[in-house]
């Protein structure tokens, strides 16, 4: 797996979103990135990086930064829950995603509420 993997863009009402797809797990995972940063920063911070890489060998991910944040376009409002869904909805059509079956979707707090714990040579380990 290329890492960082390949950003992509989705073009929804003139805008662009930017995402990344990568794993090849069973099922899917959404990753919605919402803090300041950008999809390849996060790539260089060791935990998260860990957190996907681990991920990644369970779900099929795709992570991406909403409109207004890192690599994706910027705002001129405070975007409404339903234009936040639509923008949602754009990514899952953009990889295949269908609605219909089973897809998580989760926000940068999932990543940070990861459990960790030492092994006992200092390394840390994620318990996911």
């Amino acid at each position: 797996m290329e890492i960082p993997p390949e950003v992509r863009y989705v073009v929804r009402q003139g805008k662009s979103i930017a995402y990344q797809r990568f794993g090849s797990g069973d099922r899917r995972l959404v990753i919605i990135w919402t803090s300041v940063g950008n999809l390849d920063l996060v790539w260089t911070d060791a935990a998260i990086s860990d957190v996907l890489l681990h991920s990644a060998e369970l779900y099929e991910c795709v992570m991406y930064d909403q409109l207004g944040f890192g690599l994706s376009d910027p705002v001129d409002h405070v975007p409404t829950i339903e234009e936040r869904a639509a923008d949602l909805g754009a990514v899952m059509d953009a990889v295949g995603f269908e609605a219909r079956r089973s897809t998580r979707a989760m926000t940068r707090a999932w990543v940070r509420c990861c459990s960790r714990r030492s092994s006992p040579n200092g390394s840390t380990r994620c318990c996911c």
